[in-house]
């Protein structure tokens, strides 16, 4: 932890001690919160990638906080509805999730279902379709997982790996050297395979044996049970890209609608992908008939946020529960 952060937590337990962001919730009371999680970690995710992997421990501790404060938890949907109407109750929350990893149903929804909360998940429906792990991930967790052999693609034609004995200094270009490989040139089954061979490779135990989903999407049926729970789904886009050009946005977003068919509800709310946006999508979304966008800017939402430029909250796995309370809070610090 650097020094600058050390300082800031001392400030925060002292800023909590004198009363500061019991004043900072009460005084934000009308704005509308928004959090923002990805997936939580079934065994060494969260120290893998920690920004987007949460042990469920911590969720649970910020869910148990949360309702202590008294705050009001409702779906996009709902929330969107009562502040555009301005009849948004004072400490009104909404938590979303977004990608649709397996652990999400599993370690979060499941939590929620028993304390009755009401959240939304924003779907990227491609890795939902095919029902494999994401290449990308995974392809940086099996190098993450072992450094001890590190391997650069030998034969793309084969899919064979060569393998390099002690530290590479040029690993990571090799990372990104076998993603783009596989992404550009290989179709999902290809790419599947090469995960196998990679695995073998760096003698890595396959973390999906296990019996957990690793690093991968839900399907239809799991999301059919999500559904039936009482959580909301809402737009991701298909490929978890969203493009400026208006032929290439629709085609985006219809193919994510055409999975997500069989909900049988409104599709009209979308979370940018890794909150990337362009001012022109804001007209494009609702030529579109969307009618809210989250992003990934810092920040609680009054009257004057547009709806396509909704700002949230990104909780993570190194943010220690003060940090949190103080973002909840609005008390904003360096």
């Amino acid at each position: 932890m650097t020094i600058k952060r050390r300082i800031k937590i001392i400030f925060l337990h002292l800023a909590k001690a004198f009363g500061l962001l019991a004043c900072c919730r009460l005084l934000n009371r009308k704005k509308w919160r928004i959090l923002c999680y990805h997936g939580f970690s079934y065994e060494d995710e969260h120290l893998f990638r920690p920004g987007l992997f949460m042990r469920q421990s911590v969720f649970k501790k910020r869910i148990q906080w949360l309702k202590k404060k008294g705050f009001h938890f409702y779906t996009i949907s709902k929330a969107f509805e009562l502040w555009k109407t301005n009849t948004l109750p004072p400490h009104s929350l909404t938590l979303t999730f977004d990608d649709g990893f397996y652990s999400t149903k599993e370690l979060a929804q499941a939590y929620l279902k028993q304390e009755n909360i009401p959240s939304t998940l924003y779907l990227t429906s491609y890795y939902a379709k095919k029902g494999s792990p994401i290449f990308r991930l995974m392809v940086q967790y099996l190098f993450w997982k072992n450094k001890k052999y590190p391997v650069h693609l030998n034969s793309p034609q084969d899919h064979s790996f060569l393998v390099i004995k002690g530290p590479g200094p040029y690993e990571e270009k090799i990372i990104w050297d076998i993603i783009h490989y596989g992404e550009q040139k290989l179709d999902n089954d290809g790419r599947q395979h090469l995960l196998t061979n990679l695995n073998d490779h760096l003698h890595i135990k396959p973390p999906f044996a296990c019996g957990h989903k690793f690093l991968t999407l839900m399907g239809i049926k799991d999301l059919q049970t999500l559904s039936q729970r009482g959580m909301e789904i809402q737009l991701h886009t298909h490929r978890h890209k969203l493009p400026a050009e208006e032929k290439l946005l629709h085609k985006e977003l219809q193919e994510n609608k055409d999975f997500l068919k069989f909900l049988n509800t409104d599709l009209v709310h979308l979370s940018y992908p890794s909150g990337i946006y362009e001012k022109n999508h804001f007209k494009l979304l609702e030529k579109e008939g969307i009618k809210s966008a989250t992003t990934l800017d810092k920040g609680l939402n009054d009257r004057k946020t547009s709806p396509f430029g909704l700002k949230r909250l990104a909780d993570h796995d190194t943010l220690r529960q003060i940090e949190f309370e103080a973002l909840v809070s609005g008390f904003v610090l360096f």
